[in-house]
């Protein structure tokens, strides 16, 4: 998410608040959100739980993404399911949110499909792919990563699993000027 949102989020900042100091911090969604529910950060970019949203956060949609099936760049013109039959499946990261919602995806078209590699990095499994290793089912936050490693993507169909990207921020927090300021340059950045 970084390279993707943070650039133009501090461009933003810097030209319209230049007083405003921002510390990134690189982090999985749920830990995020942990840090910002216990007043260790302000905010967070974060992927937003398919359930149990903390009472105590306010959460602000900036993006969606749909998650999508990728498979080599030579992989014949099937469906998703048979190309998961075909293919050794690449797991993205379990216990990350869009990893939960791939797996279950997964698992709706093919039942008894078991991962042949998990990794917590995007990248390095459009790598995999690209390589002919398997497929996958992932988000594809940075769209320019299938520049350098070319594979085929194939949506979902009408069921597939979208990805709901918010600035998380403590209730009490909500009327703070400076995080007013960061969720403005945040969705003007992503809105694009």
């Amino acid at each position: 998410m970084q390279p993707v949102f943070l650039p133009g989020t501090l461009r933003y900042l810097r030209e319209r608040y230049p007083q405003l100091t921002v510390k990134p911090v690189r982090g999985r969604s749920t830990g995020l959100t942990e840090m910002v529910k216990a007043g260790e950060l302000d905010a967070a970019v974060a992927a937003l739980p398919e359930s149990g949203r903390m009472a105590t956060l306010r959460w602000y949609p900036v993006a969606t993404r749909e998650l999508m099936l990728i498979a080599p760049p030579d992989a014949r013109n099937e469906s998703p399911a048979e190309l998961l039959a075909r293919y050794d499946w690449i797991r993205y990261d379990r216990t990350a949110v869009s990893g939960a919602m791939a797996a279950r995806h997964v698992h709706r078209l093919l039942p008894d499909k078991r991962s042949a590699m998990e990794f917590d990095n995007v990248t390095a499994i459009v790598a995999m792919v690209s390589a002919g290793l398997g497929v996958s089912v992932v988000q594809l936050m940075d769209p320019t990563v299938v520049d350098r490693y070319p594979v085929r993507r194939i949506r979902l169909g009408p069921d597939a699993p979208v990805l709901q990207m918010s600035l998380v921020l403590r209730k009490a927090d909500e009327d703070s000027r400076l995080l007013q300021a960061l969720r403005e340059a945040v969705e003007a950045t992503l809105k694009r």
